[in-house]
């Protein structure tokens, strides 16, 4: 058959077939203007828009502008942009209108902030995380948190969750570790053992655990009574002075220094003398031992007398050295008899001074 002019409608019943057209017997020149002006569509800078109808014919061609920069990757008011001004060069993400990471040119890494604090440095890399109020920066396994570093405007935590430790390593080696009952390792899981403490070994070397020396003042504690209290016993019943000081050793090795002082008031009325003896008792859960004593006969003081009804104010000291092989809470109680029953013996007495004192310090073995 002789062609003149192809139409559409001749393709689509048939009169024209595909093996005609597969063998060149329709030319350009026979086939109908379709109605789209001839020429290329689309480019990196538009988009191509076709439409196409059902029987296959393209009954339009136009393009669409890209919306979008190179260097942008925008949907809303969220963003990823690449900038490179010549000297400023940086990678920044902005979400929901607010810039919250940057890479710049120097390799510093911001959270919260546009720069590092204090500026950058040449040479030096930073990761700056700035918030409103405090930071944390979480590790985890299994989407669970694990440990953790916390810092607020003042203070800064490192916290392990689990029931594990924290240590610290230098040039490769542990050098500090803090346990999960709260005791310090040294180069590893060294803690020492009771009673020791952390002797330093100068600069060129790790501190050390060490047994503290003999003969240092481990605690010191103090007690005082200045109640008048009148002594009306005679030796060896001894009456309590109501001077007394609670101490609690720390090892069972310890000494304990107990110095006593004691103001005093002493008369007699029937003899030319007055005394009066004194007793250092020591009180551990309730079991009394006897520490020192003047006894049943001695005396600490004894006064001379010219006239009957002479008196004197004085204060008596003690020094005494006690190794109570203990840590539990002790007592040193001090107590006072009358040398004879024509003596008037008071404690805490006198026109000044009239207090007592009793001081207990702690010595290592």
């Amino acid at each position: 058959m002789a062609l003149t002019k192809v139409v559409s409608d001749g393709i689509a019943t048939g009169a024209v077939t595909s093996d005609q057209i597969a063998a060149g017997a329709v030319t350009t020149a026979d086939l109908e203007d379709s109605g789209v002006t001839a020429g290329t569509y689309g480019s990196s800078s538009a988009i191509p828009a076709i439409t196409v109808d059902a029987k296959g014919r393209i009954t339009s061609a136009t393009t669409s502008a890209l919306n979008v920069s190179p260097d942008v990757i925008t949907e809303g008011n969220t963003s990823a942009e690449v900038v490179d001004t010549g000297s400023d060069g940086h990678f920044k993400v902005v979400t929901e209108g607010t810039e919250q990471l940057r890479l710049n040119a120097g390799g510093d890494l911001t959270l919260g902030e546009t720069a590092p604090f204090g500026g950058t440095v040449a040479n030096r890399r930073h990761l700056t995380l700035d918030a409103v109020s405090d930071v944390k920066i979480q590790l985890g396994v299994g989407g669970t948190e694990r440990q953790y570093l916390y810092g607020d405007n003042v203070n800064l935590s490192i916290v392990n969750t689990q029931n594990g430790y924290v240590r610290i390593n230098t040039n490769n080696t542990e050098r500090l570790r803090v346990a999960n009952s709260g005791a310090f390792g040294l180069s590893g899981g060294n803690y020492g053992t009771s009673g020791q403490v952390l002797t330093s070994q100068g600069s060129g070397a790790a501190p050390q655990w060490a047994t503290p020396a003999g003969g240092k003042i481990l605690q010191v504690v103090q007690g005082s009574y200045n109640t008048n209290t009148t002594i009306s016993t005679n030796a060896p019943s001894y009456t309590s002075t109501g001077l007394f000081a609670d101490i609690t050793p720390s090892a069972t090795s310890s000494k304990i220094l107990v110095i006593i002082n004691l103001s005093v008031g002493m008369s007699s009325s029937t003899a030319p003398y007055a005394g009066m003896g004194v007793e250092v008792g020591r009180i551990v859960g309730g079991v009394y031992s006897t520490v020192y004593s003047n006894g049943g006969t001695g005396y600490s003081i004894f006064v001379e007398q010219n006239e009957n009804t002479s008196g004197m104010y004085t204060r008596i000291g003690y020094n005494l050295v006690d190794s109570p092989t203990t840590t539990s809470t002790t007592r040193y109680q001090v107590y006072a008899a009358r040398y004879t029953t024509s003596s008037n013996v008071n404690i805490n007495v006198g026109p000044t001074a009239n207090t007592s004192h009793i001081t207990l310090m702690e010595v290592a073995a």
